[in-house]
């Protein structure tokens, strides 16, 4: 009974710690950074597990109830506390890739397996098991990351090849701290079904990878009739933009801005700039770059575009500047030379 208490137990603080590091992509970096500002102990366990098991703990250590009673009861209380999460519909689950499910069944599986040692060894460890379940899934991750890492290597090169192979597709490129996201979605609104955009959350280099795949596959219609790629690109370390650009091959490219933001993962502000850069050096000579230089630290990069450069701005020197801009409940205006636009937003 102790076992499968354990097992069940466990279930929801291993979901958890899944889905939130899948959430990060599986990485180290992005895990220990999200968990050192918004708190591990939080994160990994909620706010009931800790207090419960101390009580039912200091219980037994006081000799009020028995230790088998303090364990048994510590476990239940962790299993009930499972239970509830499942039924009614408040524990997170990761998306079920083949990826997320090898990693929690081997999870349970280890986890069936350690309680069972544990049983045998010294029962009152079995609760602190339970707790430390992020340990476990780490602990599987760490085994399957050189299957991981092979997997990886052999999508983007095919998702290279398949690029290379449509060399009359032009594609945009869009990076920056903040307002990718919104920028892909404008243009390709603006380009309608010349266009086609990546996906809400697909920033990374394996994701865009599995994107131009599905993309550029035999079977595929949906570049009959739009000959534009928009790729939105994400990166937490310097290379991760080059080794994406690589496999997209961009023509045109779009800064919208770098600030501070993740720069903890950078190591620096010159890390973080050095880390955007690479989509401008990645561009062709035929190529085109566009740069927000009402960021100061995006203007300065203008000197290392291989291409031309169009500047745009809302108060400086630019190739185009927006004036006169105004929010109106029918959206907002702007002029940009002695043009006039509206636009519903």
């Amino acid at each position: 009974m102790l076992i499968a208490l354990t097992v069940i137990g466990s279930l929801s603080t291993l979901l958890t710690f899944s889905t939130l590091w899948q959430i990060k992509e599986w990485r180290c970096d992005r895990i220990f950074d999200h968990l050192r500002s918004e708190g591990a102990l939080r994160q990994l366990s909620g706010v009931l597990r800790i207090p419960l098991l101390a009580v039912w703990y200091t219980a037994g250590a006081a000799q009020i109830i028995a230790a088998q009673t303090a364990v048994l009861g510590s476990l239940a209380t962790l299993a009930a506390l499972s239970i509830m999460q499942l039924i009614l519909h408040r524990q997170p689950m990761p998306v079920w890739t083949a990826k997320a499910k090898l990693i929690v069944l081997l999870s349970l599986l280890l986890t069936l397996l350690g309680s069972t040692g544990i049983a045998g060894y010294n029962p009152l460890l079995l609760a602190p098991f339970v707790i430390l379940q992020p340990a476990v899934v780490v602990c599987v991750w760490t085994l399957l990351l050189p299957v991981d890492i092979f997997l990886k290597r052999r999508i983007l090169r095919r998702a290279a090849v398949l690029r290379s192979l449509h060399p009359e597709i032009t594609v945009i490129g869009i990076t920056g701290s903040v307002g990718k996201t919104t920028t892909k979605e404008l243009i390709a609104c603006a380009l309608g079904e010349a266009a086609i955009a990546t996906p809400a959350y697909v920033n990374s280099e394996i994701g865009v990878a599995r994107w131009i795949i599905k993309k550029f596959s035999a079977v595929n219609i949906d570049l009959s009739a739009a000959k534009i790629l928009i790729i939105e690109m994400g990166a937490y370390r310097i290379g991760e933009i080059a080794k994406l650009c690589a496999v997209a091959r961009p023509n045109l490219g779009v800064i919208t801005f770098v600030g501070s933001q993740h720069i903890a993962l950078f190591g620096s502000q010159e890390r973080l700039v050095n880390a955007k850069s690479e989509l401008l050096k990645a561009l062709p000579a035929n190529g085109h770059a566009f740069l927000n230089v009402d960021s100061a630290l995006t203007a300065g990069m203008k000197s290392i575009c291989p291409c031309p450069v169009t500047t745009v701005s809302t108060g400086g020197s630019s190739d185009m500047e927006a004036f006169d801009i105004e929010e109106t409940s029918r959206g907002i205006k702007l002029r940009i030379g002695t043009t006039a636009f509206t636009l519903p937003l």
